[in-house]
C-alpha cells in the first residue's frame, strides 16, 4: 500500500468539538500528518476558524460570522467550553512538523489569511484548499509560494465521461494554478488516480470514517486521506 498523508478533518472532530483548539491538539496527540480547518472573516476583518457562515450549528449562539466582531464571536461556546479560534491561534496550536490544510470558505478571508501565514512564517506548513476557484487564483497572485489544492465534490462528475474524469478534474485544478485535486471519496477510482498522477498531479480525498473504506481508497494510490477519526487513519495504515 502506497504511503499517504493522514489528515484530521476539522481536527480530531470525531473526538472533540470541530475546528477548536481542543480538536487540533487531540489530532496532534493521536498522530497525524496534517490538520484541516475552515476559515471565515469576521466583521472586523479577523480570520476565524469555523466551518459554517453562521454560528448556529457549531456553537450555542446565532448569527452570521461576517456580521459579528471577533469579540462577539468569542462569546459563543463552540462545545465543551471551547471558543472559536482565530487562524493565528490555530496555527500556534499545531507543531511545525504537522501540515495545516486551511480551507477558504469566504473568499474575503483570502488576503488576510495570506498575511497571517506570511507574518507567522508558516509558508512551509500551510496548504490552502478551497472549492472557490477565484479564491485560489487570488491566493496565487498574492503569494505563489503557498501550496494549494482545488476541492471538488461529487457533482464534478456530472456530464463528464467516466473514462476522462481524472483528466477533467486535473484540468480544473490546473486552471486555478495547482495540480492537486482534493475530491469527495465517491469520485476516487483507480483510473482517476492513475490518470491524475501519470500527468504529474496529486489526488487527496475526504471524508472517510470507516477503516475498511480508508484502506480501500489508500490502495488506489491517493496521496492524502481525511477523516474525523485520526485513530482510524492510523489503524488503516497498520
Amino acid at each position: 500500500m502506497a504511503d499517504w498523508l493522514r489528515i484530521a478533518h476539522r481536527g480530531a472532530s470525531g473526538h472533540a468539538p470541530e475546528n477548536t483548539l481542543a480538536a487540533f491538539r487531540k489530532a496532534v496527540e493521536m498522530g497525524v500528518d496534517g490538520i484541516e480547518m475552515d476559515i471565515h472573516l469576521s466583521a472586523d476583518d479577523e480570520v476565524v476558524v469555523i466551518h459554517d457562515s453562521t454560528l448556529d450549528r457549531t456553537t450555542d449562539a446565532e448569527g452570521q460570522v461576517a456580521g459579528l466582531s471577533l469579540a462577539e464571536i468569542r462569546e459563543a461556546d463552540a462545545g465543551d467550553g471551547e471558543r472559536v479560534p482565530t487562524l493565528g491561534e490555530a496555527l500556534d496550536a499545531i507543531p511545525l512538523d504537522v501540515l495545516a490544510f486551511v480551507e477558504i470558505k469566504a473568499a474575503a478571508a483570502t488576503p488576510h489569511a495570506v498575511r497571517i501565514v506570511q507574518e507567522m512564517d508558516r509558508l512551509d506548513q500551510v496548504v490552502v484548499i478551497s472549492f472557490d476557484s477565484d479564491a485560489l487564483r487570488t491566493l496565487r497572485q498574492l503569494d505563489s509560494r503557498i501550496p494549494m489544492g482545488l476541492l471538488l465534490g461529487r457533482g464534478a462528475a456530472d456530464n463528464v465521461d467516466a473514462s476522462t474524469l481524472g483528466i477533467d478534474l486535473l484540468h480544473r485544478a490546473q486552471a486555478t494554478g495547482t495540480s492537486t485535486v482534493s475530491v469527495d471519496w465517491g469520485l476516487v477510482s483507480p483510473e482517476v488516480v492513475s490518470d491524475v498522477r501519470r500527468r504529474g498531479g496529486s489526488v487527496w480525498t475526504w471524508t472517510l470514517n470507516r477503516t475498511d473504506h480508508i484502506r480501500r481508497v489508500a490502495r488506489m494510490g491517493v496521496q492524502a486521506i481525511t477523516s474525523d477519526y485520526p485513530d482510524r487513519l492510523n489503524e488503516a495504515r497498520m
